[in-house]
Order: structure tokens, then C-alpha cells, then sequence
């Protein structure tokens, strides 16, 4: 560093002048590939995750419809009605149970995946506190919905046992399933909102209005059961 200190001072002023702008713009230049660079990852990685809760999202609501049409003929057969009152919901809670199954299965190993995109894009997604509690609220609203899943019905072809097993069966699991899976999947979309606005204020100019915006509705993501104070 000395010795080349040492030549620049023997370069002409303009010569010098001239050198010290070339390598500033050299260093701009450098610096701002960089930022796009990162900013291409970020959006990259965040597109990834959107991608994931679209189908988490998706597995959940189906899920929720199902728990609501079990909760639906639990209660007509309980309230003594007709076959032909609760025949369609009998035929339909039957023929969907091998789907449900499979939502189910993928919704139990939802937190993981999440982590798994969290790990794999570590070094992009630990750009700020913000960005890394989106993320963990993400893992945690999927572990809190795991850990509601129903017991669905077992299959069979005979709907007299798949009847009694709807009419024995306790339906406040499947109404709490229903109220977590719902808070669970907004808790799902302002997390991914909140990764893929943070990596999107890097491809637009921020304005002190836009940041206050963004701030106000990222507060939740201080507390993970996503309440604010205020």
C-alpha cells in the first residue's frame, strides 16, 4: 500500500485526478453489481417461498372445507335427519377422504420445508431482522396448525362405518383445526409479503412514506403470535 501511495505521488495532478475517478467508478461500479446481484437472489428466493405457501395455503383451505362439511353431517346425524338430507355430504366427506389424506400429510411437513428454504438460502435471507422473524413466524404458524390436524375419517366402502365414525366423533377438533388453519394461513401471507416486499425496496427508490408504510404493517412480525400493540 505504501509503495503504491508512494507512485502516486509521482503522477502528474491531472494524471492522478483522472486515476483516483477511474477507480472510483471502478468501486461503484463493483458495488452495485453486488446489490443487484443480492437483490436478484432475494427476489429469487422469495419467489420460491411465495410458491410454497401458495400450495401450503391451498392444502390448508381445502382442509378447512372438509372439516367444515364433517362438522355439517356430524350434526345431522346427531339431529336424527334423513338419509336423503345428508346423503350428498355422506358421498362427498367419502370420496375425498384419500385427497384429504394426502394435503394432510404434506401440511405436517410444511414447517420443515419452510426451513429447509430458510437453510438453503441462508445467506440471502439473513439480510435483516425483519426478513429472518418473517420467516421463523412462518415455521411457527405451521407447526401450530400441525399440531391441530383432525383425524380424518378412515376410508371404507360401506358408509355405514364411515357414519359411525362421523356421529362418534368429537367435532370441536375439527372446529379448532378450522380457526387455527385460518389464522395460520394469514400469518402464511404476511410473512411471504414481508420477504418479497423487503427484497422489492431494493429494485424501487425507498421513500420515508413507503418505509413508515412498510413498518406499520410489519409490526406483528416483532411478536409471533402476531399481535401489536396499539
Amino acid at each position: 500500500m505504501s509503495e503504491l501511495l508512494a507512485w502516486a505521488g509521482t503522477l502528474p495532478g491531472e494524471v492522478l485526478v483522472a486515476a483516483m475517478a477511474i477507480l472510483a467508478a471502478y468501486a461503484f461500479s463493483i458495488q452495485t453489481w453486488r446489490r443487484q446481484k443480492r437483490t436478484e437472489l432475494g427476489l429469487s428466493a422469495a419467489a420460491e417461498l411465495n410458491r410454497f405457501v401458495e400450495d401450503a395455503v391451498e392444502d390448508l383451505l381445502d382442509l378447512e372445507i372438509f372439516s367444515d362439511r364433517l362438522i355439517k353431517l356430524h350434526a345431522d346425524l346427531l339431529g336424527d335427519r334423513s338419509w336423503d338430507e345428508y346423503e350428498f355430504d355422506a358421498y362427498y366427506v367419502g370420496s375425498r377422504i384419500p385427497e384429504m389424506e394426502e394435503r394432510l400429510q404434506r401440511v405436517r411437513m410444511a414447517a420443515r420445508r419452510v426451513y429447509g428454504i430458510r437453510t438453503r438460502h441462508g445467506l440471502v435471507f439473513e439480510v435483516g431482522f425483519l426478513v429472518s422473524n418473517a420467516l421463523i413466524a412462518a415455521e411457527m404458524a405451521l407447526d401450530e396448525v400441525s399440531a391441530s390436524l383432525p383425524v380424518l375419517p378412515p376410508r371404507s366402502d360401506a358408509p355405514a362405518k364411515l357414519l359411525a365414525f362421523v356421529a362418534q366423533a368429537d367435532e370441536t377438533k375439527w372446529r379448532h383445526f378450522s380457526c387455527v388453519s385460518d389464522q395460520s394461513r394469514t400469518k402464511l401471507h404476511k410473512s411471504v409479503g414481508t420477504v418479497t416486499g423487503f427484497f422489492h425496496a431494493g429494485v424501487f427508490h425507498p421513500t420515508l412514506q413507503g418505509f413508515v408504510r412498510f413498518i406499520k404493517t410489519s409490526r406483528w412480525i416483532t411478536d409471533p403470535d402476531g399481535s401489536a400493540d396499539g
